[in-house]
């Protein structure tokens, strides 16, 4: 029996990343977002910066004051995010990847994209 090979994940725009997967995530991990509490901002080279808000688990577009960490990705680098190719927590350890703030932080953000990855 053959086996079928999985068609690639096409890559969504930033926007329609952060403006409509993002908040469902958030919405099926509120407990999750409730306990990690924070803000986190993601900077996507040439397509602009969403704030994850986990406490209200809501996306904003813009960058937040209040944000604990803010990750800057190319658009090469935000496209292996948004396909599950990679973990914004690795592309940070890797140095690939700006973080600005607290990366003690970065692993909460990291957890809840990684269960976006895995849709």
């Amino acid at each position: 029996m053959a086996t079928r090979k999985k068609a690639p994940r096409a890559v969504p725009t930033p926007q329609s990343f952060f403006e409509l997967a993002c908040p469902r995530v958030l919405q099926i991990m509120r407990a999750t977002c409730a306990d990690l509490g924070g803000a986190y901002c993601i900077d996507v080279e040439g397509a602009g910066a969403w704030t994850l808000d986990f406490p209200t688990t809501t996306v904003k577009p813009g960058r937040s004051a209040d944000a604990a960490v803010t990750v800057h990705l190319s658009p090469a680098q935000f496209a292996s995010l948004s396909t599950g190719k990679v973990e914004l927590a690795k592309l940070v350890a890797a140095g690939a990847a700006r973080c600005e703030g607290d990366r003690a932080r970065l692993e909460n953000v990291s957890l809840v994209l990684a269960f976006l990855e895995r849709g």
